[in-house]
């Protein structure tokens, strides 16, 4: 009973941790890209190669020094060629969510001025798109290695439930994204509802960070090319 119970003091310890080190920051001042003109500064991608990287390297090392722990269930396993399709079809769906909850937040105090003023990114260097590619699949490994994988895993660890693990990433998920407001705070804790229900069902890694990294790439590139049109 005192090792069970010492063990999951361990995990939650472990887990506020890395929670601190990697993305509380992000939460009090600003996640990354919250400048809407900084995909068009290669400095930005270049900082998010540096950081990213990094960061899913060490979850993974931390997994990997306790023998115990089977990385399968975080998700991290070899890809599979149906994958990349698993992803598109996951990207799909998280669009037609978002179709679905975007007349309830259109409600919302604050919402069409949001919508109207509020962050928005700008993509006009297309010239940068393959490093826009890249640094989406480096943010879509990083986040869900991280909200997905590791933090509904060691949740479980810990004690939680699954529903339970998956709504408290969920939560985390959304308030990492505060500086988009609340309207685009409580869409993104929805896709991230949407990617742990995915996870959870497949347990796949790649499936989620490969969707993440889609979605980011067409919310840039179509949102800008949809701005650009004339009224």
């Amino acid at each position: 009973m005192n090792h069970s119970i010492r063990n999951r003091s361990n995990v939650c310890k472990e887990i506020l941790l890395v929670f601190t080190a990697f993305f509380l920051p992000g939460i009090l001042f600003g996640g990354p890209g919250a400048d809407p003109l900084a995909f068009e500064r290669l400095e930005h991608h270049i900082t998010v190669l540096v950081v990213a990287l990094p960061q899913i390297g060490l979850i993974i090392y931390l997994l990997q020094l306790q023998p115990e722990l089977a990385l399968e269930r975080y998700g991290i396993a070899p890809i599979r060629a149906r994958d990349p399709l698993w992803a598109a079809a996951t990207t799909l769906l998280l669009l037609l969510v978002l179709l679905l909850i975007a007349i309830p937040l259109s409600f919302l105090p604050g919402a069409q001025r949001a919508l109207a003023e509020g962050f928005r990114w700008q993509f006009r260097r297309w010239e940068y798109v393959p490093l826009v590619l890249l640094t989406s699949v480096a943010v879509g490994y990083r986040e869900e290695l991280f909200f997905r994988g590791y933090l509904i895993g060691r949740l479980e660890d810990a004690g939680l439930s699954q529903t339970a693990a998956l709504g408290l990433s969920t939560i985390l998920f959304g308030l990492g994204h505060l500086y988009q407001g609340a309207t685009g705070a409580l869409a993104t804790a929805t896709i991230g509802l949407v990617l742990g229900i995915v996870f959870l069902r497949r347990r796949n890694l790649h499936v989620v960070a490969l969707a993440h990294a889609l979605y980011n790439t067409l919310v840039l590139t179509v949102g800008t090319v949809l701005r650009d049109l004339p009224t």
